[in-house]
């Protein structure tokens, strides 16, 4: 879950997606595209690396945005059912 509401909020903040493994790289773009481009040889990041990118000026819409990509998810209880946490 922890990589789908990240997406998410990285998509709603206007940023970027980049997932580069042996096989290739795909950029998920916050209009839903997605450009690929396939290694020659397996010759790639060995492994799976993903990178989330937002611009610098939506940073400061990050809990907003993040509420909004837990509700979309389906990740907010249910008003009267909260929980606080206290040290």
């Amino acid at each position: 879950m922890g990589l789908t509401l990240s997406a998410r909020v990285t998509q709603l903040l206007g940023g970027h997606i980049l997932v580069n493994s042996q096989k290739g790289l795909v950029i998920c773009s916050n209009d839903g595209r997605r450009t690929g481009v396939t290694s020659i040889g397996g010759e790639g990041f060995p492994g799976t690396l993903i990178t989330l990118a937002i611009p610098r000026a939506s940073a400061a819409k990050f809990d907003e945005k993040l509420s909004e990509a837990k509700d979309f998810e389906g990740l907010l209880r249910s008003r009267g059912n909260s929980a606080n946490f206290q040290p």
